[in-house]
């Protein structure tokens, strides 16, 4: 085992959440029944369908049951990505989903 000094600092071992969005497959591996296989699906998951909107949604990951969520949900969030305003995201993305379906409706 390494001394503490040589450890890489993660966002966990400052005690901040993980970001769902921008963790890697090795700081991932750092939380509560993650082990490799889970982590690497988790940063799949994400590069395939987009990132997360919220903790529940790691829910759609393979391998991702209620206790895990329930162990990992208290150390990681979902922030907006960068120079995108979180308060505004939401309105614009229902507007235009609601145009969408409107303009597809029979």
């Amino acid at each position: 085992v390494p001394p503490p000094h040589a450890l890489p600092t993660t966002a966990l071992s400052r005690g901040a959440a993980l970001d769902l969005n921008t963790a890697s497959a090795a700081e991932l591996e750092l939380l509560p029944h993650v082990g490799p296989a889970l982590a690497a699906r988790i940063v799949a998951d994400r590069a395939r369908r987009g990132d997360f909107h919220s903790v529940a949604e790691l829910a759609r990951v393979r391998g991702v049951g209620p206790k895990t969520l329930s162990e990992v949900a208290r150390r990681v969030e979902v922030r907006p990505p960068p120079g995108r305003d979180a308060r505004r995201a939401p309105g614009r993305a229902a507007t235009s989903r609601t145009a969408t379906q409107t303009a597809t409706s029979p």
